[in-house]
């Protein structure tokens, strides 16, 4: 148990220091640049600075989000230390976090570009509203809901005896399992209600370089979104394959590469799909 707690208060540090230090100037700088290079998109000053600030918020969000999941596992040991994972299943706790850190950046860097002053500002909008598919690729949404699909289906399998499960060599009691499943299939419906509210946002520009960038940012957001979403299943899936797999057994690198997935995809450097789909055939008015 002291093993756990020392985990628990590394990542708390770790967060805490994410949130009081953030991205200092200069760090933003190089980040604001990979960013703008990876799309080679035209930028201007304002637009530079709504980048640097949604940078600095997604950090932020991802600290407390991570806070949130690293104090969610403080509360479980005291209450219920026989929830905490343990073995394959410890991987879980990748998912979590990553959840936790998607979804506080997602809804932090979720922010609308600042409106033109003045009546006689200049104002460009589209002529079509955008859907969830110009912002963010179908495979992420079918990878959300695959995995809570998997989750149910393991989770269901181990309690009827569909599925052949070892108690003794669980990293997690089934009770962990059922109550994961369950957030998994929460958590696709919870990123479908955010990504309809974040569609809603409104999109003020002053040109067409604004709204092009304010794209970007909103499809980068939507689809921090949908890996926390992700990062959930994936949870679900690596507890459930603790009680079908031993340590001799393919199985059990199938699940530490599934636990491990949602890490890699919060890393994904940001998707010019909102460029391709609504700039090279779209109608925009001033």
């Amino acid at each position: 148990m002291a093993f756990t707690w020392g985990i628990i208060a590394f990542g708390g540090a770790a967060f805490l220091l994410q949130l009081v230090l953030g991205p200092r100037r200069r760090r933003r700088e190089y980040l604001v640049l990979a960013f703008t290079d990876r799309l080679e998109l035209p930028v201007t000053g304002p637009v530079i600075d709504v980048i640097d600030r949604r940078i600095r918020n997604r950090s932020i969000g991802q600290a407390l989000g991570g806070l949130a999941a690293v104090l969610g596992f403080a509360v479980m040991v005291l209450v219920a230390p026989g929830l905490v994972p343990v073995g394959i299943a410890g991987f879980a706790t990748t998912g979590i976090l990553v959840a936790g850190m998607a979804a506080g950046g997602a809804v932090l860097a979720a922010r609308q570009f600042p409106a033109p002053a003045g009546p006689d500002a200049t104002r460009v909008a589209r002529l079509d509203a955008p859907t969830l598919g110009d912002y963010v690729h179908p495979a992420w949404i079918w990878a959300s809901s695959i995995g809570a699909g998997a989750s149910v289906a393991l989770s269901a399998g181990l309690l009827s005896g569909a599925i052949p499960g070892d108690a003794g060599a669980a990293g997690m009691p089934f009770a962990g399992v059922a109550a994961l499943a369950a957030f998994s299939v929460a958590g696709v419906a919870c990123a479908a209600i955010i990504t309809r509210r974040v569609l809603a946002i409104p999109q003020p520009a002053s040109d067409e370089v604004e709204l092009e960038w304010d794209d970007v940012l909103r499809a980068h957001a939507l689809r921090d979104i949908w890996i926390a979403s992700i990062g959930l299943g994936a949870a679900t899936v690596v507890s459930a394959f603790s009680w079908m797999f031993n340590a001799a057994s393919p199985g059990l690198y199938v699940g530490i590469l599934i636990g491990m997935l949602p890490l890699f995809l919060l890393e994904l450097p940001p998707s010019s799909r909102s460029s391709r789909r609504q700039w090279r055939h779209s109608d925009v008015v001033s």
